[in-house]
Parts: C-alpha cells; sequence; structure tokens
C-alpha cells in the first residue's frame, strides 16, 4: 500500500465536512487525473462519483449492500485492492 498511500486526510479537515469537497481538495493538492477512492460508506462512493473517480466500495464496518452496489467496484479485502489498480489503470 505504501506504493498508492503518500498521506492519510479526515473529513474534519475541511470546513464543509462533506467528502466530495476533501476529495476534490486532494484532487488539486496533488494534481491528480486518474484515482480511486477507497470507503464503505455511501458518501465514500459519492465523494469519488461527485469527482469523476473510480468509486471502490468495501464490505467493512458500516458497508451496507444497496449502498455498494453504486460503487464501481466491491472488494472483501484490502489486498483485492492491487488486483482491481492493475484493471483500472487499463480501463479508464
Amino acid at each position: 500500500m505504501n506504493n498508492w498511500v503518500t498521506e492519510t486526510f479526515s473529513i474534519q479537515q475541511i470546513q464543509s465536512l462533506n467528502k466530495a469537497d476533501l476529495v476534490k481538495t486532494i484532487i488539486i493538492k496533488y494534481h491528480i487525473k486518474k484515482a480511486a477512492v477507497v470507503g464503505d460508506p455511501l458518501p465514500d462512493i459519492n465523494a469519488a462519483k461527485d469527482n469523476g473517480l473510480v468509486a471502490i466500495g468495501c464490505h467493512f464496518d458500516v458497508a451496507r449492500e444497496d449502498e455498494l452496489l453504486q460503487a464501481d467496484f466491491v472488494i472483501d479485502d484490502l489486498l483485492e485492492l492491487k488486483t482491481i489498480l492493475l484493471e483500472i489503470e487499463h480501463v479508464y
């Protein structure tokens, strides 16, 4: 994961407390053109979609099946990210 994670962020870092705004701030800060947002609640999925990114839903703590259906990909284990990220690199 160290190959992909350079910094961690929290919703408390953004005044609006809106995850889409937080993701937009990250995109601007790092000049990101292509990326994915990984998360389990619907706001994570929406933050990806609102910013034109790939949404990867996780079957973790607060995940609900109906919300995960809105993600582009769904994983059960973070180890699955490597395969999905390689696939995304070739498709998106």
